[in-house]
């Protein structure tokens, strides 16, 4: 475990570090790049992760990996119980609070010279960012999962980012967006805004949209 006490969300530099770590000295064959909310499943029943990046062809130096959100929608389950009991429907529509799709993970072979982008959406070597090929992945993605953790999320991940100095402002647009909701007192509609209720979950459902996953139970 790494130490960071700059509570700064320099993301790039934190990860860009482990990375490095992890091909110069627990020589990894690949590197994933994770955020604590997000949990990488192969598309191929019975697959493991070992197995489809073994089956990657040598010539792809990294691949990009789909993610799909589980909105946290009305249940009989106490808040108390496990999210992953709670949080079953996969939205294959997955939007940031932006409202733009919501943009897949880079994962890489190890590298000691590599460069990951803050959000882990791109890898660099020498400067110059790394093709991605594709593999049968999908991320399962649990951004929100109450009321009460969204905003203690938002809280301290949103002044993290405000305390930033380095970062460009259109950096962490869906950080710094969210932020301001809170700022003004307006994270509970953003709450209602990305999380469907009773209403929509049976039109959702109806319609596609939201699926029924509990790969992770």
């Amino acid at each position: 475990m790494l130490h960071e006490p700059q509570d700064d969300y320099m993301q790039t530099a934190w990860v860009t570090r482990m990375a490095r770590l992890a091909a110069t000295e627990h020589g990894a064959d690949w590197v994933i790049n994770s955020d604590a909310d997000e949990f990488w499943f192969p598309d191929i029943p019975g697959a493991s992760l070992k197995d489809v990046f073994a089956s990657s062809a040598a010539a792809v130096a990294a691949v990009s990996v789909a993610r799909v959100n589980f909105p946290v929608v009305p249940t009989s389950l106490p808040l108390s119980a496990p999210f992953f009991e709670r949080l079953t429907l996969r939205d294959t529509q997955s939007i940031q609070a932006a409202g733009k799709p919501l943009p897949p993970k880079v994962a890489h072979r190890a590298n000691p010279l590599i460069e990951v982008d803050q959000g882990n959406h791109a890898v660099r070597c020498d400067g110059a960012v790394v093709d991605c090929g594709a593999v049968p992945l999908t991320i399962l993605h649990f951004p929100i999962r109450s009321y009460a953790q969204f905003h203690n999320k938002i809280q301290l991940g949103g002044a993290a980012y405000a305390r930033n100095t380095k970062l460009k402002r259109s950096v962490g647009a869906t950080w710094r967006i969210l932020y301001q909701a809170l700022l003004d007192g307006r994270l509970p509609e953003e709450f209602r805004r990305l999380n469907p209720d009773d209403g929509e979950v049976d039109a959702q459902v109806s319609s596609g949209r939201l699926q029924h996953d509990v790969r992770l139970r």
